[in-house]
């Protein structure tokens, strides 16, 4: 037990268990996830915690139902993957994969593990390397046509200055 509490507090992602009742333990990952203090702020049950962190698959959209979300399905004996976004206690809306399963007890459902993963710092840099390749796409057009330009002169000289006034 000592070793897989051991475990369970190393993973970076933050890992949940709990059943209807609510969540019952949890590491500081998945605290600081959700943006609270401590595993009694996440005590509810799965369909309270979904409308108080707002949890919707568009960052825009509507909540989920109870019915969707990935912990009540484990609940249920299904095994869910789902990447949903959620807000914090703060206010900050975070993108998650969560990850899904019941727990099983001599065949009965005694309750239900998640993993959550934080995708919104990736998200970000994608945002940001598609924004980088339109800028790049831009100043290449314009290189392009400055280039054109440059060619098709003839009769006239065509030559820069730097800000000392030098050619």
């Amino acid at each position: 037990a000592a070793t897989l509490t051991a475990a369970i507090d190393a993973m970076p992602a933050g890992v949940y268990f709990g059943n209807e009742t609510g969540i019952t333990r949890c590491n500081r990952p998945a605290l600081e996830m959700l943006g609270v203090g401590s595993v009694e702020e996440l005590r509810a049950r799965i369909d309270e915690l979904g409308r108080r962190f707002n949890v919707r698959l568009e960052r825009h959209g509507p909540p989920l139902g109870p019915a969707d979300l990935p912990f009540n399905r484990a609940l249920k004996g299904e095994t869910a993957v789902l990447d949903t976004w959620a807000t914090k206690a703060s206010g900050e809306d975070v993108l998650i994969r969560g990850s899904a399963a019941p727990i099983r007890v001599d065949g009965r459902i005694v309750g239900a593990v998640a993993v959550n993963t934080d995708l919104t710092a990736g998200l970000q840099l994608e945002q940001e390397r598609h924004r980088l390749q339109r800028v790049e796409a831009a100043l290449a057009e314009r290189d392009a046509q400055l280039r054109a330009l440059t060619e098709g002169v003839r009769d006239y000289a065509i030559y820069t200055i730097d800000l000392q006034g030098r050619i």
